[in-house]
């Protein structure tokens, strides 16, 4: 199990992923067609934290070579510490955007 865990690891950069999310993120979350949403909310960019939770890496099919590489990562109130939701990056194989998940979950505890 170690052995598959640290090819996968020399294969998918980590860093690299989390930090294109975390792009996407900002760039999402600061978008003008979301304005209602952070008004919504009522918390700053600057006020979320933002901590990685996954990537998964999934074929379209048993046999198939294509796959999709997903990102998540947790969006936390600095302020107290609490869990405001997530978002989520996909795209394929080749590095193009497919769709993206913003999910505001934990507002009752803000």
């Amino acid at each position: 199990m170690e052995q598959l865990k640290s090819k996968i690891s020399e294969l998918v950069d980590q860093e690299y992923y989390y930090l294109k999310c975390k792009a996407a993120f900002k760039e999402c979350f600061l978008h003008e067609s979301n304005e209602e949403v952070r008004r919504e909310i009522g918390i700053a960019f600057k006020s979320i934290q933002l901590m990685d939770d996954y990537i998964n890496i999934s074929f379209n099919s048993p046999l198939s070579e294509e796959f999709i590489i997903e990102v998540r990562i947790n969006l936390l109130n600095l302020k107290n510490g609490k869990s405001l939701g997530y978002y989520k990056y996909q795209e394929d194989m080749d590095g193009e955007y497919l769709d993206e998940y913003l999910i505001f979950d934990g507002l009752s505890d803000v």
